[in-house]
């Protein structure tokens, strides 16, 4: 039986996750110092596993956090956008309290249907976050071989919520936290995740 095993890694901590954890999406909001420690410790605990590639999205909180891991083994990061985090439109930047308060109707339409209701009326959708998550997942995820992917707290967790089969609505029902790990292995039984949220980092 071929068995593969995806690492899927969040970034570490930013400066909006500090701010009042403002949504970030495509804004490349850079890793705040005690981020890029956090990626420094992710380096030592990942020590042990072998990965056959290192893959990142293109915003420099992930690639930043993967490339740590990368050096202490002397590999390539490859980014692609397919892992970047929602597009969150007119939302990015602010924060939940601020966008339930000032335009509620709009909040509650998008989080009771986030399949068909784009994020901050001119972002995604969690079909559109699914997909390209599912098509990268089925490119990079061969035979055999273990990756390491660094990616973001919605996507992540989009995708999660996709693949096991729950409304895309029920992703919110899930928590990633900076540096938390989920283990998605694929053999002939299919799909099976391992872990969610794994964390050996504590908060700062």
């Amino acid at each position: 039986m071929n068995t593969s095993t995806c690492y899927l890694l969040r970034h570490g901590e930013t400066v909006w996750n500090r701010d009042g954890n403002r949504y970030a999406g495509l804004t490349d909001v850079p890793l705040t110092g005690v981020g890029r420690d956090q990626a420094v410790q992710a380096a030592r605990e990942l020590a042990s596993i072998e990965f056959d590639a290192i893959f990142s999205s293109t915003l420099s909180r992930t690639r930043d956090t993967a490339m740590v891991i990368a050096k202490s083994r002397n590999m390539a990061v490859v980014s692609d956008p397919r892992l970047d985090e929602m597009n969150y439109g007119q939302w990015e930047g602010r924060t939940h309290e601020g966008i339930r308060t000032e335009n509620p109707g709009q909040w509650e339409a998008w989080a009771g249907d986030p399949a068909t209701h784009r994020a901050g009326e001119t972002g995604e959708t969690a079909v559109d976050v699914y997909e390209r998550m599912n098509a990268f997942m089925a490119e990079a995820f061969g035979d055999g071989q273990a990756i390491l992917m660094v990616g973001h707290h919605t996507s992540m967790r989009v995708f999660l919520a996709g693949s096991l089969g729950m409304p895309l609505s029920n992703y919110r029902r899930l928590s990633i936290d900076n540096l938390g790990m989920c283990v998605l292995e694929r053999s002939d039984w299919g799909l099976i995740w391992r872990g969610i949220n794994q964390r050996w980092i504590e908060r700062t």
